[in-house]
């Protein structure tokens, strides 16, 4: 029976103790009550709620009397804290998205709150490195003026970015300014190519290959002189002596080889030879092929008719040797070798 009293007494004691069902982590003001900063929703309140633990805490006195409960002081919302928050969720969802720059336009709004300051770090130097990442794919897609300026935002316009990832773009940055130069050159000297302006191609390929050892240089260096060694011999061929000329003398400044050497020489020698000849003899290229120096002299159009007495006193004159080398010497070979003497 003893043991039964004992019992019931207990748990009646256990009913009057205040009940802590809805208590949580955190220490109380002297109200018995705090604001809730972690894990709100799981104990149903809402971030800054201010509220009491175990229902609030009543005014002392003695049993039985009928004093009122403290009230409630009015719950405290610490408003920097949730404009942060918003801050900082439009921020992540703009670095979700890939927009980089609105993701640390956002992020700057949330530092003079002074909230949340560990975690948007972070976010801004996400924001920062992926924005870099962007601009490595645009290099590689050729889009220079995108990789630029996305590059330029980092090490110029954003202020806030540590020094390594500026250096890191500015550096970046220079290479792609390198490269664009690289390419424009190379785009003049394709073009100068195609208008067969070797000259000039030439030398923009030398210069390019003191800084760049890329394929596409050397590839585009042997398809020219390729094709200035035609281009010389087809003009040799037509006769054009001056284009020929010029293109032996400048495939004579760049070829190596011995025997191609000697080779262009040879023709640059026989082309002055022919120009010395039409100087001379005021003949047009289209008179050289004329069978001999009589044909040129003598059977001419437009000529002013010649006096046969006096070609008849000059014919007796002349020794057959003489009028042999008139009637028979080609006006080819007029200035070559001892025929120099003789015209």
């Amino acid at each position: 029976m003893k043991k039964r009293i004992v019992l019931l007494t207990g748990f009646c004691s256990i009913l009057l103790l205040p009940s802590f069902a809805n208590a949580h982590p955190g220490r109380t003001d002297s109200n018995g009550g705090h604001t809730c900063r972690t894990n709100c929703e799981k104990w149903g309140l809402e971030y800054g709620e201010y509220h009491f633990h175990n229902g609030g805490s009543s005014s002392g006195g003695s049993s039985g009397g009928n004093s009122s409960p403290t009230p409630k002081p009015k719950p405290v919302i610490d408003e920097n804290q949730v404009q942060a928050d918003k801050h900082f969720t439009s921020a992540n969802a703009y670095f979700t998205n890939g927009k980089y720059e609105e993701a640390l336009a956002e992020a700057e709004k949330i530092y003079p709150l002074n909230r949340n300051i560990n975690k948007t770090n972070d976010l801004v130097n996400k924001s920062l490195e992926s924005l870099f990442k962007k601009a490595e794919l645009e290099f590689a897609a050729k889009e220079y003026n995108d990789a630029k300026n996305n590059l330029t935002y980092i090490f110029e316009d954003y202020t806030r970015a540590n020094s390594q990832i500026k250096e890191k773009a500015k550096s970046f940055f220079e290479k792609i300014v390198k490269e664009e130069e690289f390419q424009n050159n190379l785009s003049k000297a394709t073009d100068a190519k195609e208008n067969k302006n070797y000259d000039e191609v030439i030398s923009i390929l030398n210069e390019l290959k003191k800084e760049n050892t890329s394929t596409t240089v050397s590839t585009l260096y042997n398809d020219t002189v390729k094709e200035l060694q035609k281009e010389a011999d087809i003009s040799f061929d037509k006769k054009d002596y001056i284009m020929a000329k010029a293109h032996y003398k400048l495939l004579n400044n760049i070829i190596t080889d011995p025997s191609l050497k000697s080779q262009y020489t040879t023709r640059i020698e026989f082309i002055q030879d022919e120009e010395l000849i039409q100087k001379m003899l005021g003949i047009d290229k289209e008179d050289i092929e004329k069978n001999s120096l009589f044909e040129h002299l003598i059977i001419e159009e437009n000529e002013t008719p010649y006096n046969k007495t006096t070609i008849q006193t000059l014919t007796n004159l002349l020794k057959p040797k003489e009028l042999d080398f008139i009637f028979n010497i080609n006006i080819k070979d007029l200035f070559k070798g001892v025929n120099k003497n003789a015209s």
